[in-house]
């Protein structure tokens, strides 16, 4: 597979000679294109591979979501960002969206079983259309797109003929849909493909596979699921099934390009090629190091989130200087050096310009409950830290709802 993927071309000339639409039946079959793909090489091991997040994180804030009975979630599936609104997607938990202002305080929520009259049977995904401010929750038990606006009004339902398991809006009313893998030869006219588009009533215009005809598809089995947007709505990435390739998505003309490859070095990935069976790819989970199919972009900066034995870590790497920044979170305090951050989690989320963690109160005040016991005992004094992280923290209740962490990385 070597030089996959090059090409002397630029990505326009390629998506120009590339680009191909037929018809099938009613369905315009688009080809992803191959184009001027990073390579991202991934070390065998990144215990070598670090980071000091005290260091590297820039213009730090702290959004404290606001807790009350009504506003206590679970975990934030999905975050979206927009002018004064945050709306957190809890879709497996509480199966409810919750909408806050950018401050943190609590506005309104909708879900399953609420009574906001949205008739909700179930949340299976969420997406949100930054042109026109409104939130798109797929209900795969009622068949039906809702679309609500930022106060959480509902505004209109569509019927959508396909089941998919992930979808997003891409830039003007456009959704991508990713069908899943037991669709396979019971989707009539959208057989055996990845992607679906649809426009914003539901009918479906055009479709893509994967190029990638080598990979074997294990049946039942939801891999490489993720399509994440770029925090604006201009564009989305897509890894299939079982892949090393992401693709970027756009509209105008709609088309498919990989963008970046990942070449794993060490021996501890394991080839899709490789796999015959079920427990062929649980066994690669359970023992090595691979892909998590998520990649989260701020600008030139991108967090590729990775499973090393089933433990969730990642690298960031930055499509500018070609490199990979961290892996390992670190913090190297001087003596004189106050902590502007700490409990550092990877990124969930972002906008355009900034990466979304978050900061989970009782596993903070579980830790800082152990760090005053230590100090009561053998004397080991916490770190030093700034006024406004230190301040959080005083306020900071175990049953609190999570802290939205909003950063730039200082990377060279």
């Amino acid at each position: 597979m070597k030089n996959i993927f090059r090409t002397t071309s630029t990505v326009l000339l390629m998506m120009l000679i590339g680009y191909s639409c037929k018809q099938s039946g009613r369905i315009a079959v688009i080809t992803p294109v191959k184009a001027k793909t990073d390579t991202i090489n991934i070390p065998a091991s990144l215990e070598n591979v670090s980071f000091d997040y005290n260091k590297t994180l820039t213009d730090i804030r702290f959004v404290k979501l606001e807790t009350t009975s009504k506003s206590i979630f679970g975990y934030p599936d999905r975050i979206f960002i927009s002018d004064n609104r945050i709306i957190i997607c809890d879709i497996y938990i509480s199966k409810s969206v919750f909408f806050f202002d950018s401050s943190g305080k609590f506005i309104d929520k909708v879900g399953v079983g609420s009574d906001d009259h949205s008739g909700l049977k179930s949340i299976r995904d969420a997406t949100f259309d930054y042109r026109h401010k409104v939130l798109s929750i797929f209900d795969d038990k009622d068949g039906k797109i809702a679309t609500f606006d930022t106060q959480g009004k509902l505004i209109k339902k569509i019927a959508i003929k396909p089941f998919f398991v992930r979808f997003s809006y891409l830039k003007d009313s456009i959704y991508v849909l990713q069908t899943p893998i037991e669709n396979r030869g019971v989707s009539g006219e959208l057989n055996d493909f990845d992607l679906a588009f649809s426009d914003n009533d539901g009918a479906i215009k055009s479709a893509s596979w994967s190029n990638e005809k080598d990979k074997k598809i294990l049946p039942n089995y939801d891999y490489n699921t993720k399509i994440p947007s770029s925090g604006s709505g201009e564009f989305i990435y897509y890894s299939p099934k079982f892949s090393r390739t992401i693709y970027q998505v756009k509209n105008y003309p709609l088309s498919i390009h990989s963008r970046f490859y990942l070449n794993f070095l060490g021996k501890n990935d394991t080839s899709p090629s490789e796999f015959t069976t079920l427990a062929d790819l649980n066994t690669m989970k359970d023992e090595k190091f691979y892909f998590d199919g998520s990649i989260i972009s701020s600008g030139a900066l991108h967090f590729i989130a990775l499973m090393e034995k089933n433990i969730p870590t990642g690298v960031f790497y930055s499509s500018r200087t070609k490199k990979i920044y961290g892996g390992q979170p670190i913090s190297r305090l001087g003596i004189n050096e106050k902590a502007k951050m700490d409990y550092f989690s990877y990124p969930i989320a972002s906008t355009a310009t900034e990466f979304i963690s978050i900061l989970n109160p009782s596993e903070i005040c579980e830790k800082e409950k152990i760090s005053r016991q230590q100090e009561k005992q053998y004397g080991i004094k916490p770190v030093s830290r700034d006024e406004k992280f230190d301040t959080l923290l005083r306020n900071l209740k175990k049953d609190d709802n999570q802290v939205l962490v909003f950063y730039k990385l200082k990377l060279s």
